[in-house]
C-alpha cells in the first residue's frame, strides 16, 4: 500500500488514517493529519497507548470499536475497522458536531433530570430478535436495531452483497458506516428517513425515542425498489474498482430484496410503531424502575437513620449511665410518667424503669422518697420535672430527696422543657448533683468560723485584720468599743486613720509585710469622742493554702492603767527622793 497522503476531496471530508499492526501510521488523508495532530503523531509515527488501545482491540476481538474525538470545536466518530487481508486497521472519522450541538441544545432545553439511558439495558433483545426472525420469514423485509454507538442488538435479513463485500473493503466500509451516521442525522419520532448508500443501496430508519431522548434506531436495508432496473453495468464497475470477484458481486446482488415503494411504507409503519412501543414500555419500564431505585433509596435511607439513631440512642443511654448526675426525664406535658438514669435509682434503691412521678394516679406514685424545700415537703405540681414539663426552666435549684429509710441526700440541678416541632411542650428532662458532702463541708466551716470568731469577741484586747492595701478587713467588738465605730464603719477604712499618729501607724503594718511582725508597737488610738487609749500592738502576717500573704493580724494591748501605775509608782519616787534629800533635825 502506497504510504503519505491521499487528497480529500469532500465538503466534509471523512479522516481516513491507515495504521499497522504494529501501531505505526503508514497512510493518511489530508483531512486525518488534524486527528494524527490531536493525537500528536504524523505519518511514520507509533500511535499514543492510550490510542492504540483501540487498534488492538479492533485485532484481538476482530470487531469494529468507535469512540468520540473532539477537535477544537468539532466533535468526530473515529471508527477502527480491521482489514484482516491487509493486515492493518483503518481509522475513520465522521464529524458529528452538528449533530452534538442539537443533542447539547435539547438536553439544555429539558426542565427535568434525565438518566443515562442505553437501550441494551431497556429491551429485551433474544424476545425482539425471536419476533424479527418471524416477521422476516413472512415479509423478506431486513432489518436491525442499532443503539447510537453503532452496536448491533438484533438484526435478520442482512444481505451477502453487505457482509461478503461492502463491509470488508475498507472503502466501501467507509461508506457504510457513513450511511449509518447520515441517515440517522434529523429524523423526527414517528417519522422514517429514505437513504441511498454510496455502494448504491437502499436504507431507511426510524428512531427510538424514550423521554424525549433518541437512544436507538431500527434500520430496514440492504434492498432496491423493485421499479428501478437492475443497473448491472454499475455494479460490475463497483466490483471491478473495489477488487471485488464479480460473478460472486453479481450473485450477492441478485439476492438483494425488490420491494414496492408500498411495500417499504407498510413495513416502515409497522417498524416505526414497533418503535413506539419499544418507547412506551421502555418508558414504563423506566419509571417502574426509577420508582422501586427512589423506593429502595428511601428505605435504604430510613433503615440507615434508623441504624443511626438508634447507635445514638445507645450511645446516649451509656453516657447517662456513665456521668455522675442523676438524670429524670418526662415523657409527657403533665410528668405522668418520669424515668431515670441508672445513677437516679441507685440514689432512692428503686428498680429501673421505676416511674418517679408523683403526679402519676394514686396508687401509681413512688413511695420510696420524699422531696422537701427548706424543711416542707414539695408538692408535685412545684417539683423541677413538673415546672419544667409546663414549659418554664428552672435553674439551679436545691432539694432534699429523703428516702423511705429516712437518708437525707441534698441535691442541686437544673431542669429544662423538651418541646415537639411546633414548639409545644411535649415533656422535661432534670438534672441533679449530689450535694451532700459540699453541704456537710460548708455547714463545718460554717461551725469552725463561728467557733473561731467566738475566741475572738471572747478576747478583752482590740483585734483587727489588715489587708494589703492597708485598708481594714475584720475586727472584733473590743476594737468597736476603743474606735467608737460599728465593725461595718471600721471595714474598708484605712487602719492608720485611727490613731494620734497616723503615719507612725501605717509604718507599723508596712514593717510587719516586709518583716513577718512586730512586737510591743507602742500606738496610741483615738475614739471618735477624742478619748485616747494607749495601746502596744502585736502583728503578724497570715497566708492562705497556698502559703502566700494575705493579710496581717494585729493585736493591740491596753496599757493605760500600766502607764497610770508607772506614772504613780514615779511619783512616789519623787516623794522619797524628795524625802531623802531633805536634812534631818533631831
Amino acid at each position: 500500500m502506497k504510504t503519505g497522503q491521499s487528497p480529500a476531496t469532500d465538503s466534509n471530508p471523512v479522516l481516513s488514517v491507515a495504521v499497522a499492526k504494529d501501531g505505526v501510521v503508514f497512510n493518511s488523508n489530508e483531512a486525518g493529519e488534524s486527528l494524527l495532530h490531536e493525537w500528536g503523531v504524523r505519518v511514520g509515527d507509533k500511535l499514543p497507548p492510550h490510542i492504540e488501545i483501540f487498534v488492538q482491540r479492533a485485532i484481538s476481538r476482530e470487531a469494529i470499536e468507535k469512540i468520540e474525538v473532539k477537535i477544537g470545536k468539532r466533535v468526530y466518530f473515529v471508527v477502527f475497522h480491521l482489514l484482516a487481508e491487509q493486515e492493518c486497521v483503518n481509522i475513520y472519522g465522521f464529524d458529528i458536531s452538528d449533530n452534538k450541538n442539537l443533542e447539547e441544545e435539547l438536553l439544555e432545553g429539558e426542565t427535568q433530570e434525565k438518566v443515562n439511558l442505553e437501550l441494551a439495558e431497556i429491551i429485551d433483545a433474544k424476545a425482539i430478535q425471536s419476533l424479527m426472525n418471524d416477521f422476516y420469514r413472512l415479509s423478506h423485509i431486513p432489518m436491525a436495531l442499532l443503539d447510537l454507538k453503532g452496536n448491533i442488538l438484533v438484526s435478520v435479513g442482512w444481505q451477502e452483497i453487505c457482509t461478503k463485500f461492502h463491509r470488508v473493503n475498507p472503502e466501501t466500509c467507509k461508506y457504510c458506516i457513513e450511511s449509518d451516521i447520515n441517515l440517522t442525522a434529523d429524523v423526527a419520532p414517528g417519522e422514517y428517513k429514505l437513504y441511498r448508500c454510496k455502494n448504491n443501496m437502499w436504507d431507511v430508519v426510524t428512531p427510538i425515542m424514550v423521554e424525549g431522548q433518541h437512544i436507538g434506531n431500527i434500520f430496514s436495508g440492504q434492498f432496491l425498489f423493485d421499479n428501478e432496473p437492475l443497473d448491472y453495468d454499475l455494479f460490475r464497475s463497483q466490483a471491478r474498482k473495489y477488487g471485488f470477484n464479480e460473478e460472486e458481486y453479481i450473485k450477492a446482488l441478485e439476492k438483494v430484496p425488490r420491494l414496492s415503494r408500498e411495500a417499504v411504507d407498510t413495513s416502515m409503519a409497522f417498524f416505526m410503531t414497533f418503535a413506539n412501543m419499544i418507547s412506551q414500555l421502555s418508558y414504563s419500564n423506566i419509571k417502574l424502575s426509577q420508582s422501586l431505585e427512589e423506593r429502595d433509596a428511601v428505605v435504604d435511607a430510613l433503615r440507615e437513620s434508623e441504624k443511626r439513631e438508634r447507635a445514638r440512642s445507645d450511645e446516649l443511654a451509656v453516657v447517662l449511665d456513665a456521668v455522675p448526675v442523676s438524670v429524670y426525664i418526662a415523657h409527657d406535658p403533665k410528668a405522668l410518667q418520669i424515668t431515670g438514669n441508672r445513677l437516679s435509682y441507685e440514689w432512692v434503691h428503686a428498680p429501673e424503669g421505676t416511674n418517679f412521678s408523683k403526679s402519676a394516679p394514686e396508687g401509681e406514685r413512688p413511695e420510696m422518697f420524699k422531696l422537701f424545700k427548706d424543711g416542707v415537703e414539695m408538692q408535685p405540681e412545684d417539683m423541677p420535672s413538673q415546672v419544667a414539663a409546663a414549659g418554664r426552666e428552672v435553674n439551679d435549684f436545691e432539694l432534699n430527696i429523703v428516702s423511705s429509710e429516712g437518708k437525707i441526700r441534698h441535691v442541686l440541678g437544673n431542669a429544662r422543657p423538651l418541646c415537639d416541632e411546633q414548639g409545644n411542650p411535649r415533656g422535661s428532662i432534670s438534672a441533679f448533683i449530689d450535694i451532700t458532702e459540699r453541704k456537710k463541708t460548708e455547714e463545718a466551716l460554717r461551725l469552725s468560723n463561728l467557733y473561731n470568731r467566738s475566741l475572738i469577741e471572747a478576747s478583752l484586747d482590740p483585734l483587727v485584720t489588715i489587708g494589703p492595701d492597708g485598708k481594714i478587713t475584720d475586727v472584733n467588738n473590743a476594737a468597736e468599743k476603743v474606735t467608737g465605730y460599728s465593725r461595718n464603719d471600721l471595714i474598708g477604712t484605712d487602719f492608720s486613720d485611727y490613731f494620734t499618729e497616723p503615719e507612725k501607724a501605717r509604718a507599723g503594718y508596712q514593717q510587719v509585710f516586709m518583716d513577718g511582725e512586730v512586737r510591743d508597737y507602742s500606738l496610741e488610738i483615738q475614739h471618735k469622742d477624742g478619748q485616747i487609749t494607749p495601746v502596744l500592738y502585736n502583728a503578724s502576717v497570715y497566708t492562705d493554702e497556698n502559703s502566700e500573704v494575705i493579710g496581717v493580724f494585729a493585736a493591740a494591748r491596753d496599757i493605760t492603767e500600766r502607764k497610770k501605775a508607772l506614772e504613780t509608782l514615779r511619783c512616789s519616787e519623787d516623794q522619797f527622793r524628795g524625802l531623802v534629800s531633805q536634812p534631818f533635825n533631831y
